[in-house]
C-alpha cells in the first residue's frame, strides 16, 4: 500500500491514512502478519443449516434443498488496491472470484467478510459494481472497520451486517496527498533542473520539487479537486442507490455499530455465524427460484 501513496486519488479512512503517510515518510514497511491473504472458504450447506422442516417451509424451502449447495466466504482485509502483491489480493482478485462462484453451479451464495480502511481509488467503481451485479446473492459482514473504497463495495451487497458495536462503517469520499520539499530542498541547498517537452510544460506539475505557488501548479491543484469531487459524487450516488435508507449526506464521518444502522449505512448487527447463516438463507431462495 505504502507505494501507492503520491500516484493518485485515494478512498481510505483519514486514521489510517496517516499512518500509512508517517509509515512512508519514515521508510517503513506494514507489519505483514495485519495484512495476510485469506483464501476462499466453501462451506457446505448442510454444516450451516440447523433449520426445522417447519422453518424451512416458512422460508419456501423444501428440506432436500437446504442440505445442497455451499456458501463461498471471500474475505477482505486491509487496504484495499487493483492489483493484488505478495500480501493483497487486490480488487481485481475479489471480482474474478465472484464471477467464479456466479459460474460455480454448487455455489447459492457469497459471505463477504471485510476488515478494511478502504484504499485506492482505482479499481473501487469496478469493484462496487462486480458486487452489485452478481447474479447470486452476496451478503457483506462487516469486522472492525469498512470504510471508503471497502464501504463503496460492501454497501452494494444485497445485505450488509456489522459484527458488533464497535464496528466503522462510512468515510464516504475520496482525498489525494502531494507534498511541497521545495522549501526544504532550498534550505539543504540542493537544487533541481526540470526540463519538459515544449507543449507538456504543464507535465507532472505535482511533483513536490516544484513549489505549489506556480501557475501550472495550481491548475493541477484545481483539476485534481475537480476528480475528487466528480469521484465523490459518484460514490455518494452508487451508496444510496443501494442503501435506500440513507436518506441525507452522511459526509465523510465514520459511524459505528447501531448508529451505523440506523442512518442506513448497514441493516443490522450479527455475528459470523448468524450471517453466514443468512446468506445460506438467500443462497436457498435463490436456488428455488433459479
Amino acid at each position: 500500500m505504502l507505494h501507492l501513496l503520491g500516484q493518485g486519488p485515494l478512498a481510505i479512512e483519514e486514521r489510517h491514512f496517516y499512518d500509512f503517510y508517517n509509515r512512508y515518510l519514515a521508510g517503513n514497511q506494514i507489519d505483514s502478519r495485519q495484512i495476510t491473504k485469506t483464501p476462499v472458504e466453501m462451506i457446505a450447506s448442510a454444516t450451516i443449516n440447523n433449520y426445522t422442516q417447519r422453518e424451512l417451509r416458512w422460508l419456501g424451502i423444501e428440506t432436500v434443498e437446504g442440505k445442497d449447495g455451499l456458501v463461498a466466504v471471500l474475505t477482505t482485509r486491509g487496504a484495499t488496491q487493483r492489483y493484488g502483491d505478495y500480501y493483497s489480493d487486490g480488487t481485481e482478485w475479489l471480482t474474478q472470484q465472484i464471477a467464479l462462484c456466479n459460474g460455480n453451479p454448487l455455489v447459492n451464495a457469497m459471505l463477504w467478510r471485510v476488515d478494511s480502511p478502504g484504499g485506492q481509488l482505482n479499481g473501487s467503481q469496478n469493484m462496487a459494481a462486480s458486487v452489485r451485479d452478481s447474479v447470486k446473492p452476496i451478503v457483506g459482514f462487516g469486522t472492525n472497520m469498512v470504510a471508503s473504497a471497502a464501504f463503496w463495495a460492501f454497501s452494494q451487497c444485497l445485505e450488509c451486517y456489522l459484527e458488533n458495536e464497535i464496528t466503522a462503517a462510512g468515510s464516504i469520499g475520496t482525498m489525494s496527498v502531494y507534498v511541497d520539499k521545495s522549501e526544504a530542498l532550498a534550505k539543504a541547498g540542493e537544487k533541481y533542473l526540470i526540463l519538459r517537452s515544449s507543449g507538456a510544460e504543464d507535465k507532472n506539475a505535482l511533483n513536490g520539487i516544484e513549489a505549489f505557488e506556480g501557475e501550472y501548479q495550481q491548475k493541477a491543484i484545481i483539476q485534481e479537486q475537480k476528480v475528487l469531487d466528480a469521484s465523490r459524487k459518484i460514490f455518494l450516488q452508487e451508496v444510496q442507490q443501494k442503501r435506500v435508507a440513507l436518506t441525507t449526506d452522511p459526509g465523510g464521518s465514520i459511524f459505528y455499530g447501531k448508529e451505523a444502522v440506523k442512518i442506513g449505512l448497514a441493516d443490522g448487527l450479527m455475528g459470523f455465524d448468524n450471517a453466514l447463516k443468512r446468506a445460506d438463507v438467500l443462497g436457498l431462495q435463490y436456488k428455488r427460484n433459479n
